[in-house]
């Protein structure tokens, strides 16, 4: 995994392009529209059980506590972290070569 830690890193996010518009939620909910940059946004939890389940291949946390992911299949989400740096204790306690390759802060 690569840890950046880039001032402004947040208007990079923009430039990265993965494509996919696949969504796993139920039919039976709707599914939230993606912002101007084609993110998706998603409760913390899910973000974390995302991260769980091994998909999570990019993330970018803001001074905000927004959390940008690309997952290993293109889908791209944003989520918000209850606490500043949350991003940084749920990738710690996943198993080895479970984490994104790249995990960055703004």
């Amino acid at each position: 995994m690569r840890l950046l830690v880039v001032p402004g890193l947040l208007p990079l996010v923009a430039a990265v392009s993965c494509g996919g518009d696949d969504d796993t939620r139920p039919s039976s909910t709707p599914a939230p529209t993606p912002d101007s940059q084609g993110y998706v946004p998603i409760e913390w939890e899910e973000a974390v059980a995302l991260f769980k389940a091994c998909e999570v291949d990019w993330a970018v946390q803001s001074h905000r506590s927004e959390v940008y992911m690309i997952m290993d299949d293109g889908r791209k989400f944003r989520s918000r972290e209850d606490r500043l740096d949350d991003v940084f204790d749920v990738v710690a306690a996943l198993p080895a070569g479970c984490g994104p390759t790249t995990l960055g802060t703004e």
